[in-house]
């Protein structure tokens, strides 16, 4: 099981405050690696400090598995699990690191209280076999919190980026006196199952490529500096990050059950449509995902339970957003990462492109919980009368869907 975010920042905290502090040139370091091989731990390690570079690398062969395992870590991240040879093994290999910034506004800059402050991330490997890399930011300021995630699961995305945005509060009058810090956590996880050869590697590298700072109206206000412990950070130019191939996902309800779906993949479609699937039918609402093949946004991870019967029940939660504390829950198997999307932020806004899609509970109304996904106020407003509950962030938007 991948570890949640809790896990990978215990790692990053390294005993740290979560609030920000003023700049003091300190940037700190962790790592942890962990290998299995047939039930048995071989190596369980963990390290890191300030104003260190975490760096471990190690090449170990347990009977017939071979692992290559590295992490680097200062203010960039990268981390490499990888297992050859026949057998039962599991490796995963954390790199975290936390550096302090301020940043130092142009002269006669108009004001940006009630804006935001946008990062730029990439993750950058691959993930081949049974492997997948999964990076967790996040920056804690002095004027407000934000959190973006990703993940590669294959062997075709080089690259994923995502955009964390911080809203600037409205009562920072001087932006250069406000401080924050920037948290990065990657993982690097491969299996080897089986006495075939085999083989899963997963490595990776990942940073804050950039940078902008926009006003109250959304307008970016260049001229802006980001100081950082460990180097500066760049600024950029341009909207939010673009998401790639789009496709639909579908909404579904199942009478007898009273549950709805949704499905972006064209065979689960298709079978929900033949019959395969029996019950269901469409409701004739829709919205727009990203592809996982191509996306820079987002990854939603997908759960089933049969722990209600006769009702089964499926969950979607985005990563960094309840995905992982789901998976902790031995009721919900974990189905995979299904699509991507966009995130709102804390007020439920959503990014330049996409617009709301809300998120509603049924309580466990019929013994089972259930969620319905929809674009649609109107409906938003017809299952509240019916006893759902709303979730996320403002009135209730789970996650923003690309137009």
């Amino acid at each position: 099981m991948r570890l949640n975010a809790k896990s990978l920042f215990m790692a990053l905290s390294c005993g740290a405050s979560m609030a920000a502090a003023p700049l003091h040139a300190e940037i700190i370091n962790g790592y942890h690696v962990i290998l299995t091989v047939d039930g048995s731990t071989s190596i369980n390690v963990s390290g890191g400090g300030p104003n260190t570079p975490a760096q471990i690398s190690a090449t170990k062969t347990v009977g017939n598995v071979t692992a290559n395992l590295a992490v680097d870590a200062n203010q960039h991240t990268s981390a490499k699990a990888e297992l050859s040879g026949s057998g039962n093994a599991t490796a995963r290999v954390t790199a975290s690191t936390r550096y302090s910034f301020h940043l130092e506004p142009p002269a006669g800059a108009r004001s940006v209280k009630g804006g935001k402050l946008v990062l730029h991330v990439a993750l950058e490997g691959t993930a081949t076999g049974d492997s997948d890399l999964h990076l967790l930011s996040s920056v804690q300021a002095d004027f407000g919190n934000a959190t973006g995630s990703t993940t590669i699961t294959d062997g075709t995305t080089l690259k994923a980026e995502f955009d964390v945005i911080t809203t600037i509060a409205p009562f920072i009058d001087d932006i250069s006196k406000a401080n924050g810090t920037v948290r990065l956590a990657l993982e690097a996880r491969a299996n080897l199952a089986g006495s075939a050869a085999a083989a899963a590697n997963a490595t990776t590298g990942t940073r804050v490529t950039g940078f902008r700072v926009l006003d109250a109206t959304g307008a970016q206000v260049t001229g802006f500096t980001m100081v950082a412990d460990g180097g500066n950070v760049p600024e950029t130019t341009g909207g939010a990050p673009s998401g790639g191939s789009k496709k639909p996902a579908i909404e579904f309800y199942h009478a007898a059950f009273k549950h709805y779906f949704v499905s972006a993949d064209p065979v689960e479609i298709a079978k929900l449509d033949d019959g395969t699937f029996s019950g269901w039918a469409r409701t004739g609402q829709s919205f727009n995902v990203y592809t996982n093949a191509s996306s820079t946004a987002t990854p939603v991870c997908r759960f089933f339970t049969v722990a209600f019967p006769p009702t089964s029940s499926h969950v979607y939660a985005p990563r960094g957003f309840g995905c992982e504390g789901t998976m902790t829950n031995a009721k919900w198997q974990y189905e995979g990462d299904v699509f991507k999307v966009l995130l709102p932020d804390g007020a439920g806004n959503c990014p330049a492109g996409s617009i709301p899609v809300y998120r509603l509970y049924n309580q466990g109304q019929g013994g089972a919980p259930n969620h319905r996904f929809t674009t649609s106020d109107e409906t938003r407003k017809q299952m509240l009368a019916q006893g759902f509950l709303a979730e996320g962030a403002g009135i209730g938007v789970g996650f923003c869907a690309p137009q």
